[in-house]
């Protein structure tokens, strides 16, 4: 009977992968929307055909310093009301808007720092956040300030708040949806 050993891997080099670190390249996509990738991906594809793999590897690098800069933001918890919309700027998500224009509004039941009316302007990667009422917004999230809290820091499902009456949506249903991919909850 004869003894066998097991093949030893090959280098990336050798398998056709460019050497780079996938653990970050992996960790950097799964931080971004869809959209934002698909867009990504097609500029790395473009860097690549016109400035060479170099090229497409410098987008790459950016796409993922993007996602790594994220990163610390996507999991802080918030104490307040006060405390989210002092921390919104943070935790927005420029790639989940590309290409979008919309506003979106809170309406928090509270007193003093636990409730307020406040709305954030999207348009395609910046916002805008802007206390008080818009004329028109695109969604319209209402809910007391104990949920909201309990919500974005990830303890209480906003689906099922929302589906028991605990909060109202007014507007555009799959706007507030894409909420979660643009204002990341607490994990």
């Amino acid at each position: 009977m004869t003894e066998s050993t097991p093949p030893t891997p090959r280098p990336a080099a050798e398998r056709g992968l460019p050497g780079l670190p996938w653990g970050w390249f992996v960790v950097g996509l799964s931080l971004l929307s869809v959209r934002g990738l698909v867009s990504r991906v097609r500029g790395v594809a473009r860097g690549v055909r016109s400035g060479g793999l170099a090229g497409g590897l410098s987008q790459l690098g950016a796409v993922v310093a993007e996602a790594r800069g994220r990163s610390g933001a996507v999991g802080r918890r918030v104490d307040s009301v006060a405390d989210y919309f002092a921390t919104l700027e943070d935790r927005f998500v420029p790639g989940a808007t590309r290409g979008l224009a919309a506003v979106f509004q809170w309406e928090i039941d509270g007193e003093g720092d636990e409730g307020g009316t406040y709305h954030a302007i999207i348009d395609d990667g910046t916002m805008t956040l802007v206390p008080g009422r818009h004329a028109s917004p695109t969604v319209t999230i209402a809910m007391n300030a104990a949920d909201y809290v309990r919500v974005v820091n990830g303890e209480l499902d906003g689906a099922r708040a929302f589906t028991t009456g605990g909060g109202k949506v007014r507007g555009k249903i799959r706007m507030a949806m894409k909420m979660r991919s643009i204002f990341p909850q607490a994990s």
